[in-house]
């Protein structure tokens, strides 16, 4: 099932789920506060609930590169070259594998595309935020401040 079909399947049901709120509300003895608390809930959830789904099916999640991890490995990736966005699939330590979508620019890009050719030979992909400092770079969101590959992310620790 895709998501549109999802989110609609979900709609429709949670709109049925508002029309029988909205009929126990003509019937009811309930108090007033209830039958108007219930319905209003309900039509909320209605609304939010086949956007906010998105994170729950597994599908990218609108991210700026400051909501990502600091460093992670790069399971994998698909770029959007005409929205200039990439979906990224990236597993910070041990968890659980998340899918972001964010700008991508042409430092990223370049990134991306070293980290393809190690992905395609089989390799594993650390990334690093702000490994290297760019000049005159601030912020994490400047598209000057992209993930930079990092070479040491799965050797083993130095011996003393």
């Amino acid at each position: 099932m895709t998501f549109p079909a999802f989110a609609l399947t979900l709609g429709l049901f949670l709109a049925l789920m508002a029309s029988m709120a909205a009929w126990l509300f003509r019937v009811s003895s309930a108090p007033l506060a209830v039958r108007l608390i219930v319905p209003a809930l309900v039509i909320a959830s209605a609304c939010v609930i086949p956007y906010e789904a998105a994170a729950i099916m597994g599908w990218p999640v609108s991210a700026s590169l400051s909501d990502l991890p600091q460093r992670a490995e790069l399971l994998a990736f698909v770029s959007h070259d005409r929205d200039m966005k990439v979906d990224l699939w990236l597993r910070d330590g041990d968890g659980q594998p998340r899918a972001y979508e964010v700008a991508m620019d042409e430092n990223m890009k370049r990134t991306l595309r070293a980290a393809g050719e190690k992905l395609g030979r089989g390799g594993r992909v650390g990334l690093v935020k702000g490994k290297n400092r760019h000049p005159g770079v601030t912020d994490l969101d400047s598209p000057a401040a992209p993930y930079e590959l990092d070479d040491n992310a799965f050797l083993p620790p130095a011996k003393d």
